[in-house]
C-alpha cells in the first residue's frame, strides 16, 4: 500500500474504484479490484496499487493481506521501511494500534529522528489508551518543532489541542485543536470568502458575523448553532451559513436562528457582513468553559409534531436506538457498535421493564437494523431532520454511537446516551467540572451523557457504567 495522497490517482482503475465509491457501490469495487489482484502475480507495483485500493473500500481483511504480500515482496530495505509506514498508518485506519506499533517501532530502530514515524506511534498509542505515552512524544517533538517542516508542526500542534483540552486548558486546547484543522484541511473548505475576517482583534460594531461552516457533518451544525445566541448575549449579531444542509438550514431559521445555505445569499441581506469560521467564533469571542452550556435550543415543527403524535399514545418505555453512523465517515471503525452487541447491553439495561424499542437508522445501518425483530423500524416515515426532531421529542431515551442523531437529542431535551470511542470528538474532551454532574458535556445539559472507551474496539466498560447511570437515574 503506497502514500495514500498521491500513488495512483490518474490510473484508470484508481478513478473507476473512486467513482464506484462516490456512488456507494462499493461491494461492485471490491469484486473489480479482486480481479486485479488475481492477475497482479509478482509485479510490486500493481500489488501495492491494489492494496492502496482495499484500504480506500475499507476492505480490511484483504487490505491487511495484500500490504504484507508486498512487504514479503520489497526487494530492498528502504522499500521495506516504506511498506512498513503504510502497514502503521493501515492497522491505525482499521483500529489495530497495537499492530501499528509493532511496524513503527520497527521503523523507529532504523530512523529514530523520523517525525513521520513518531506521529504515527502518537496515534497508536491515543487508540491504545496509552495517552501519556503519546503526549510524551508530542511534547518532546513540541520543544524542537522549529526543525520540522510546517505541516509536521501542524501535526504536532493540532493533537497537542486535545490534550491541552483534557488538561481543562479550555481556549489553549480547542485553539491548538481547530485552528490546526484549519491548516490541515481536515474539514474545513479553506476557500476565502471575500469580507473582512474577523479574528477576535476588532470590535464588529454593527456589522453582522457570518458563522460559516464549510466542513464537517451535520452534528457540527447542530454543535456550532448553540453559539448564537452566546454570541447574541456578547452583543454580536450572528448569521448561519452552511452550504450542505438545506434542511438543517430550515429548521434553523424556523427556531429563530437567521441562516442561509450560502455566503451569498446572507451577503445580500447583509452587505456589510464580517465573517469566520462557525467553530473558530468561540475562540475569537473568548469564551469560558461555563458559557458552553446550552439546552433545549432547537424543537420540531407543528406539522412534523403532528406527524408523530401517534408515539404519544405507546404506553412503553420508547427507547431510540442507533448503532452506526455514516459510512463514508473515516472514523467509522472507532464509532461503530455492532448492532447484536447493542441489543445485548439494552436487554440488560432495562430488563424488567415494559420497553420497546425504534430504530433510528437511516441509510447506513438500515437495512441491518430491519432483519433485527425487537427494533420497531420507522425509517421510511422519516423524511427530514424536522421529522427526526419531532421523533426524538416522543421518545424517552435515545442510546447511539457518536452521530449527528445524539446532537439533535441532546438540542430537543431527551434523555440521550452516547457510547464514545477513545478517539473522541473535541466535545467530550474536558474534565470533569465540580459544578456539572458526571458524563456531562460542556456543550449540553444535564438530559445529555457520554460514556468513552478506555481500550479500542472494547464497549464492555462504558456499557457498565451507562447501564449503572439509566439504572439509577434515567428509569
Amino acid at each position: 500500500m503506497s502514500k495514500p495522497d498521491d500513488y495512483g490517482v490518474n490510473d484508470p482503475l484508481h478513478i473507476i474504484v473512486d467513482q464506484l465509491v462516490k456512488w456507494q457501490k462499493e461491494d461492485v469495487a471490491e469484486q473489480l479490484i479482486d480481479t486485479f489482484a488475481l492477475a497482479a502475480g509478482n509485479h510490486l507495483e500493481l500489488n501495492n496499487s491494489i492494496a492502496k485500493l482495499y484500504h480506500d473500500i475499507r476492505a480490511y481483511d484483504k487490505c491487511e493481506k495484500q500490504t504484507l504480500k508486498v512487504l514479503n515482496m520489497c526487494p530492498d530495505p528502504q522499500s521495506k521501511y516504506s511498506v512498513r509506514a503504510n502497514l502503521a498508518k493501515m492497522y491505525n485506519a482499521f483500529n489495530e494500534p497495537k499492530k501499528a506499533l509493532f511496524y513503527s517501532k520497527q521503523n523507529l530502530a532504523v530512523n529514530p529522528e523520523s517525525p513521520e514515524t513518531k506521529l504515527e506511534m502518537v496515534f497508536s498509542y491515543f487508540l491504545n489508551g496509552q495517552k501519556g505515552e503519546a503526549e510524551k512524544i508530542l511534547r518532546k517533538m513540541k520543544e524542537t518543532e522549529y526543525i520540522y517542516p510546517q505541516h509536521t508542526q501542524d501535526i504536532i500542534n493540532f493533537n497537542l489541542g486535545t490534550y491541552d483540552m483534557e488538561a481543562g486548558k479550555f481556549l489553549e486546547g480547542l485553539g491548538g485543536f481547530l485552528k490546526n484543522v484549519k491548516k490541515l484541511d481536515l474539514w474545513f473548505n479553506n476557500k476565502d470568502i471575500p469580507l473582512p475576517y474577523w479574528d477576535g482583534s476588532f470590535d464588529l460594531e454593527d456589522k453582522p458575523l457570518i458563522m460559516y461552516m464549510s466542513g464537517g457533518g451535520f452534528g457540527d451544525s447542530f454543535i456550532a448553532i448553540t453559539y448564537f445566541k452566546k454570541l447574541q448575549e456578547r452583543g454580536i449579531k450572528p448569521i448561519y451559513v452552511c452550504p450542505h444542509a438545506p434542511d438543517i438550514i430550515k429548521m434553523f431559521n424556523r427556531c429563530g436562528y437567521e441562516s442561509y445555505n450560502s455566503w451569498e445569499e446572507a451577503v445580500e441581506v447583509h452587505p456589510d457582513a464580517c465573517w469566520c469560521f462557525a467553530f473558530e467564533s468561540v475562540l475569537h469571542a473568548e469564551f469560558k468553559p461555563e458559557e458552553m452550556r446550552t439546552e433545549n435550543f432547537l424543537w420540531a415543527s407543528d406539522e412534523a409534531r403532528a406527524k408523530w403524535a401517534w408515539l404519544k399514545d405507546r404506553k412503553k418505555l420508547k427507547v431510540g436506538v442507533r448503532f452506526i453512523g455514516n459510512k463514508q465517515n473515516n472514523k467509522l471503525l472507532y464509532r461503530h457498535i455492532e448492532l447484536q452487541k447493542m441489543m445485548d447491553f439494552l436487554h440488560e439495561t432495562f430488563k424488567g421493564q415494559d420497553v420497546e424499542y425504534y430504530s433510528l437508522q437511516k441509510g447506513d445501518g438500515e437495512e441491518e437494523a430491519a432483519k433485527c425483530s425487537e427494533l420497531i423500524n420507522i425509517a421510511d416515515q422519516i423524511e427530514s431532520f424536522d421529522d427526526t426532531a419531532a421523533l426524538l421529542e416522543n421518545l424517552d431515551i435515545v442510546i447511539s454511537t457518536c452521530t449527528s442523531v445524539v446532537h439533535l437529542s441532546a438540542a430537543v431535551g431527551t434523555k440521550t446516551i452516547v457510547f464514545v470511542p477513545i478517539a473522541a470528538y473535541f466535545t467530550y474532551l474536558m474534565p470533569q467540572r465540580e459544578d456539572r454532574p458526571p458524563h456531562t458535556s460542556l456543550w449540553y445539559g444535564d438530559n445529555f451523557r457520554y460514556f468513552r472507551q478506555v481500550k479500542p474496539k472494547e464497549w464492555i466498560e462504558p456499557m457498565r457504567e451507562a447501564r449503572k447511570f439509566i439504572q439509577k437515574e434515567f428509569i
